[in-house]
């Protein structure tokens, strides 16, 4: 899911995001569990855990726009058996915070 993401970005000539798309959430934000994360060294095992139905992870790419800054969404997902679904609406418009 991390190339997937990365890929597209960078396909459409932004910067990479310096972290992974996204990581299991659990009792805790950061729990040590599985992650949505490319195979860098720093995240040892993480990126090659099972993705299982049931769990919840979170999605959030970033995308750095020269001379505005930097968007960033975070969405929670639910795995299902055939895919998975959000656990809210995910937001489709840009919000402009100034």
């Amino acid at each position: 899911m991390d190339d997937i993401a990365r890929n597209y970005i960078i396909d459409n000539g932004y910067e990479e995001f310096p972290h992974g798309l996204g990581h299991q959430v659990g009792k805790e934000a950061h729990d040590g569990g599985g992650g949505l994360l490319p195979r860098w060294e720093k995240y040892g095992n993480s990126p090659f855990m099972e993705i299982e139905e049931s769990q919840v992870y979170t999605i959030e790419p970033r995308l750095y726009v020269e001379g505005y800054g930097t968007a960033t969404i975070e969405e929670e997902v639910f795995v299902t058996k055939n895919g998975c679904r959000f656990i809210s609406k995910p937001q489709k418009e840009l919000i402009l915070i100034k």
